[in-house]
Formats: C-alpha cells, structure tokens, sequence
C-alpha cells in the first residue's frame, strides 16, 4: 500500500524523464514504487542519510514532509531491529520531497536531480543488497535487458539523424530562402517552399519513424526524439503551408493590372493566411512543450532560433490575414470609397508633424484609384462660412487647440499629434465644406510622398516642365518651392499627387515584401499616418503601426515634444532638435524624478526665400518663433530655459500633462529647455516610450534610465541626494518610435 500510495505521490510531481505523457507516468509511479519497496528492506542508515537530504533540500511545504521522512528515520534507527514498514514509510515520505526539488540556479544544471539521485540510489542499493538471491536475479537480468534496449534504441535513434542531417539543414536554408524572397518574387517563394517541404518531409519519416517508438521509453534521449521529430515536422507543415500562400500569389498577383489592383485576389488570400496562423499557433504551442533543460545544446539552440522564427513570423501573418480582411472593402470593392489625402508641409510645424497645404480626394471603386478632387487648405476654407462650420472634436480637443480656429482653417487640422482626433477634424471639415462624403483620411509629409514616387517610379510635372525622382521631389517640396507664388505652388502639389498615384496603379509595383520595406521607415517616423471611421479597418491601421494615434495612459513613462510654429513661416525645414531623458525610477513604489532637456538650433541663413525667414510678429528676420510642448505623465516642478527659470502652460490631451512654452531661436544660434519632472508611475517595471515628431531633421534621443533605492523623503540615496545608481540603459535612437521595458 505504501508503494502504491508512493508511486501515485511521483506521478503528481508531474516528472518528465522523457516527455512522453504516457510514458512519463509510468517511470514516475515504477520510481515512487521501487524505492519504497527497497526501503523496506534498506539498512538504517542509508534511510536516515536520504531523509537528512530530502529534508535539507526541501522548500515551502515539502519542509514538512522532509521532516517528517527525518523524524520516522530516526525512529527506525533507535529501534532494536529493522522495521520493513517503518522503512518503507521513510522511503514514501522521502520520495515525495526528493521528486520535487526545483533545479537551483547558483548550481550547476542537474545538481539537484543529481543530490535526488544519489538519496534515493543509497536506499535503492542497500535493499538490493539485503534482498534474496531469489529477488536479485530476476531483478537483474530485467535491468541488464533493459540497458542493451536502450543503448540500441539510441544508436538507431542516433544513425536516423545523422541520416537526416543533410535533408534538414538543406530544407532550413531553403525555406530562408523563401522566406527572403516571399514578397518580392511569389514564384520563386512557391518553389523554395515547396523544395523545403520536400526535404524535410524527408527528414521527418526518418526521425518521426513508427520504428523509433521504442526511443521513447528510454529517460533523456527520448526528450531528443522528440524535439528532433516535433521540429522537423513543425517546419515542414510550414514550409508546406508557405508554398500554398505564395503559389496563391504568384497565381492571382496582387499587383495592379491596368491601374487596377483585383480585391478578389486579395479576398481568396484569407483562407491560406488562415491556415498559416492556424498552423504558426499550433507551432508555437508544440514548440513551447519541448522545452527542457536536459537537451543537448546545439539541439536547444537550433529549436530556439526556429521558435523564434515562428514568434516573429506569427504577428505579420497575423497582420496579413487582418489586411486580406479589410483592404478589398478599402480599395472599393464593396462599393465606392473616397480617401481624402492630407499633404503636409513641416518646414511649418504642427504637433502632427506640418500644417496641411495641399490635400486631394481619391476615389477608389474596385480596385481602381483615381484623383478626383484636389485643391489649397485656402479653397476648403473659403467654402463655407466658419461661423456655420461645425468640427467633430472632443472639448478636450477645443481647449487645447481651439486657438487654431480648427473650424476656420483646414491648414491647422494637424494642430494635434493624435492623428484620429485630427483626422475626425479634418473630415469634418471637408464634408461640411463641400457636402461630399468621405470615407477615410490619409496624411503625408513630402518625405512620404517622394518615397511614394520612388515606389512608383519618377513623376513628371508639367508646371516646372521637369521630371523629379522621389528623392528630388520632397527635397524640391521642402526648399524649392517656396521661390515659387502660392498658385504655382498649389499647381506643382496637385501635379505630384497625381503623378504619384498614378505611378503606384500603373502596374510597376514591387511586391507586398518590397512595398512594406520602401514605406516602413516612413510610417515609422509617422510621416504616413491613416484613418477610417469604420473600427476593423482603424485596429488595421493601428497594428500596422499607421494609425498616429498618441498611446493611452497606462501608467508607464512617456515623453513627445513638438513644436508649432507660430511666426508664421516655413523655417522649420533649418531646425535641428535633440532630446536628452535622464529618468531615476524606484521599483518599489513607481517614484520618478527626471529631466528632459531640449536643445533647439537654428540653421537657416538669410540668403533663403522671405517666406522661409520672414515673419509676421515683429522678429528679427531668421528668427525661429515655436511654441515647445512636452507631453507626460509627470508633473513639472519647474522649466528652466537657457538657465533661467520661466513660466509654462499646463494643458492636457488623451490622459498626458502638456507643459508648454513660446520660444525664440536667433538665426544661428539656439535654445535649450530643461524640464524638471517627478510623478508615480506602475510600480515593478520601468516601461518607457518616445513619440518622436516628424519634422524635417528627424530628432535624437539619448535616454539614461536608472533604477536606485528612495529614502523616506523620497529623494533617491546617493552621496549629496545625487542620482547615482545603476545606470540600466543608454540608448541614442534616431527617428523612430520605440520602447524600452527595463
């Protein structure tokens, strides 16, 4: 009864020798049985020197059962003789503590399994060795049968991957293969696949053979069976799965044809990039269960880089199937679609990034793109009385912005950084303004709309009488122009929106792998940033990282600092910006003290156009006149600006405090900002995020988080009250958006 009770104690510790379920129990329940059952029959000592380890080892409750196994061994050992009962007890109650000892990190792997190991054989030994002759021979010979069982499983499991060896490392590096060119050329994608699956499906009749059975049985190599077959038939699913979804492509194309991209092509992709998430779940799962620490270290390193490969790849097919889903209906496919495309112009700041100069309406029905309306923020703004002009805005949004006048000048719909709140704006605007719908907004600076052309292929403009490439183009939009009188600047925008649109449903296009690479620094920076009013195609544009929305306030640190300007002119184009964030964080309570400080230079010259350097507030000329906004959870003990101390405004905007202030910035010459700030933040983990803001010189960062103990008062220890501690990371980031969780 005891070695029952005991065999069924091991198997809910849950071992696993081999990684077989079924296989796992019945090693567990032989365990806890045979060492009770040699207890019985174990010398005292050995008893008492395995209770003394089971004790020592134990942690939590398995204390008590430790002591307990101490306790009874002592009895038994100032007993007058052995007692098989009272042996077999120990042995019981030794078993459960020893089965559940946790690996221990400040010793080498296996040293606790190794003290388990050693207790338990002491007990093991000595009742071998008081057993009868007539229960030791049976005994052996079963053990000797079985260790030339084992050692023969291996060696066959051994010669199956060596056999293998070639077929797996070639499907590997042909699905890479895939993989890299999956987007850019479908058909080679589809063969690579297909080569790949090949090869491992090879691989995986060798490995994964019904003859390798019997390897499950045997402790430890089993767990390499298993990995070894679990990964090559995983890959090969997937490299199956990948050559279904690119031969798809490859057949259909997703390429526009005559100026027309086919939504049915795109909508016959749902089906095979939901299989691909179906099967990239599935391996993340079967990936996960072979985790062990008891795997030969390449065999572990190689199914680590393939579970990451699959983590990585989970998300994006993810993202694809959601695009598959909603970009038919968006390209009009379900019915006209009409996109109001947003330019805007950063050489004049808006927390957005740049004021709207130019915009046009795009109508998209079944997959053709057409401009069919385009035109100046001054053309909207002339068509309807400001006074009858109703904006769809929050009074949050009002009182922060409402000094733009957002109903009287189209130009200031960008006056927020959160893109669906000016979107909302801008929309409403345009609607009201003309009494034609809308479906959409897209905003772009000319850095986005060059990287268009790019794509697309050089754009001509007949005003200019020139041919530009994208590069050409947004520095021609951003410097060039303004030599030029508002019509014409009006005209030039128009022809190279057109242009570019045209260019991208001429049928040119590289594939969707190539697109995402041309656009996605860009969309990174927040120059390329959409919006729709229906919520599948908004949670698209959000994973997709488009939809410029600022990120909610969920107790982790944030900082964004924009600027507006307020000359007026067009000499941000000459601003250089970089950030310094030097944050001390106590994880125990969420206490933060930091500074932000900010240094903005002033690199025009006065030989540019007067409307780049001119200004309308009475300033020196080449004066940069910007309002400096510092959005954050924290609050502000003081601003110091070149040193001295001044006063701010405090507003607020989706959950974050903005401390503002007007600044001036000499031609040549520059200013720096220093924020004082302190607040609570989610204790635990510091979580950081920057939202840089997409003018025209991408701005840095260098960021110094610290974690150090806080007195009582609150001031972090350090000799003085400095903030001297261990200094976690140090990062300098270009213009990006990024986060950091220490």
């Amino acid at each position: 009864m005891l070695a029952v009770a005991s065999g069924v104690g091991a198997v809910l510790a849950d071992l696993a020798p081999t990684g077989y379920r079924i296989v796992d129990v019945g090693w567990a329940f032989l365990l806890g049985a045979a060492v009770v059952v040699a207890g019985s029959r174990s010398r005292r000592w050995a008893l008492l020197v395995c209770a003394g380890l089971a004790a020592l080892v134990a942690t939590g409750w398995l204390i008590l059962i430790g002591l307990g196994a101490l306790v009874l061994a002592i009895v038994a050992a100032a007993g007058d003789r052995r007692d098989r009962v009272l042996g077999a007890a120990v042995a019981a109650l030794s078993v459960q503590s020893l089965v559940r000892i946790e690996d221990w990190s400040w010793a080498p792997l296996g040293a606790s399994a190794v003290v388990a190991g050693v207790a338990m054989g002491l007990v093991v030994g000595s009742g071998w060795r008081n057993a009868g002759r007539r229960w030791r021979r049976p005994v052996a010979r079963v053990a000797w049968v079985s260790a030339a069982a084992a050692v023969g499983f291996t060696a066959v499991f051994g010669l199956a991957v060596a056999v293998s060896y070639s077929d797996v490392t070639s499907g590997v590096a042909k699905a890479r293969d895939g993989v890299a060119a999956a987007g850019s050329d479908e058909r080679q994608a589809a063969e690579l696949f297909r080569a790949a699956s090949a090869d491992l499906s090879g691989a995986s009749r060798f490995v994964a053979s019904p003859l390798l059975t019997p390897v499950r049985l045997v402790p430890i190599v089993a767990q390499q069976q298993r990995a070894v077959s679990v990964a090559t038939t995983t890959a090969r699913d997937l490299a199956s799965t990948a050559a279904d979804g690119a031969a798809l492509v490859e057949r259909d194309g997703l390429r526009p044809v005559d100026g027309r991209v086919d939504t049915t092509a795109v909508s016959d992709l749902v089906a095979p990039l939901q299989e691909a998430v179906d099967a990239l779940s599935t391996a993340t799962v079967e990936l996960a269960s072979l985790s062990s620490p008891w795997l030969a270290a390449p065999l572990a390193d190689r199914l680590g880089e393939l579970e990451v490969s699959v983590d990585e790849a989970l998300p994006a097919t993810e993202l694809a199937l959601e695009g598959a889903e909603v970009v038919p209906a968006m390209a009009g496919g379900d019915g006209p679609r009409r996109w109001l495309m947003m330019i805007t112009t950063p050489a004049e700041s808006r927390m957005l990034g740049g004021f709207v100069g130019n915009w046009a309406v795009i109508e998209a029905v079944d997959g053709s793109f057409d401009v069919v309306e385009d035109g100046s923020a001054s053309d909207l703004n002339r068509q309807q009385a400001a006074a009858v002009r109703q904006v769809d805005a929050s009074e949050e949004y009002f009182q922060r912005y409402g000094r733009y006048s957002p109903n009287v000048y189209f130009q200031n719909s960008s006056a927020s950084p959160d893109f669906p709140s000016a979107a909302r704006v801008a929309s409403s605007f345009y609607q009201q303004s003309t009494g034609r719908p809308l479906d959409g907004v897209v905003a772009m600076d000319p850095i986005a709309l060059g990287a268009l052309v790019n794509i697309g292929g050089p754009v001509e403009i007949p005003t200019l009488g020139r041919t530009f490439t994208g590069d050409e183009l947004s520095q021609f939009l951003l410097v060039d122009l303004y030599d030029y009188d508002e019509e014409t600047q009006d005209d030039i925008f128009a022809e190279a929106i057109d242009g570019a649109v045209d260019g991208l449903t001429d049928g040119a296009l590289p594939g969707p792998g190539l697109l995402a690479d041309a656009m996605g620094t860009v969309a990174a920076e927040g120059r390329l940033v959409m919006w729709s009013p229906f919520a599948d195609e908004e949670s698209f544009f959000a994973n997709l990282g488009v939809d410029g929305a600022l990120p909610d306030n969920d107790g982790q640190d944030f900082l964004f600092v924009g600027l507006a300007n307020i000359a007026p002119n067009k000499i941000d184009t000459y601003i250089e910006r970089t950030v310094s964030y030097d944050v001390t964080y106590n994880p125990e309570s969420g206490r933060v003290l930091s500074e932000a400080t900010v240094v903005l230079t002033n690199t025009a010259t006065l030989d540019l156009a007067p409307v780049v350097v001119g200004n309308d507030a009475g300033l020196p000329v080449g004066t940069a006149y910007t309002f400096v906004s510092l959005y954050t959870p924290l609050l502000m003990e003081r601003l110091d600006v070149d040193g001295q101390s001044v006063g701010v405004e405090l507003q607020s905007e989706r959950g974050w405090r903005i401390w503002s202030v007007p600044v001036q910035i000499p031609i040549g010459g520059s200013v720096t900002l220093q924020w004082t700030l302190a607040g609570q933040l989610d204790p635990g983990t510091y979580r950081f995020m920057w939202r840089p803001q997409p003018l025209v010189i991408p701005p840095t960062l260098d960021l110094v988080a610290r974690l150090v103990p806080f007195t009582a008062g609150g001031t972090p220890e350090g000799d003085d009250g400095d903030r001297a501690g261990n200094e976690l990371v140090r990062q300098g980031v270009a213009s990006e958006r990024f986060s950091v969780d220490l």
